[in-house]
């Protein structure tokens, strides 16, 4: 039987593959040659989202931190390979954040 409080790989998971896809469109084709930080992915994030929950926050836990220099255009490219399975990002960092929510001696901060 197929469980029903989750959202289906056709729901979801889309939009996030959708907000990845055209942060990397967006990205490429706007002087890709760039360096791109990751102060600019908070931001293009933000915008893409408009800052509404859980869009944002969501995309922000799928669109890898950037700890390296890089271009646009690399990091365009890195996303397209990261939306396809965007959705089991999102989901591992729900499941973590339930699992830190449990265990003994959490005070209800983050780390």
């Amino acid at each position: 039987m197929e469980r029903t409080d989750q959202p289906t790989p056709a729901e979801e998971p889309v939009s996030l593959r959708n907000l990845l896809t055209t942060m990397a469109d967006l990205l490429s084709h706007n002087t890709p040659e760039n360096e791109f930080t990751d102060a600019e992915r908070l931001t293009v994030a933000r915008d893409l989202t408009e800052g509404e929950e859980p869009a944002h926050t969501q995309l922000l836990a799928v669109a890898p931190r950037i700890e390296a220099p890089v271009t646009r255009g690399e990091y365009a490219l890195l996303l397209r390979r990261v939306a396809p399975v965007a959705h089991l990002r999102a989901q591992a960092a729900e499941d973590y954040r339930r699992y830190a929510d449990r265990r003994p001696g959490h005070t209800g901060g983050t780390a």
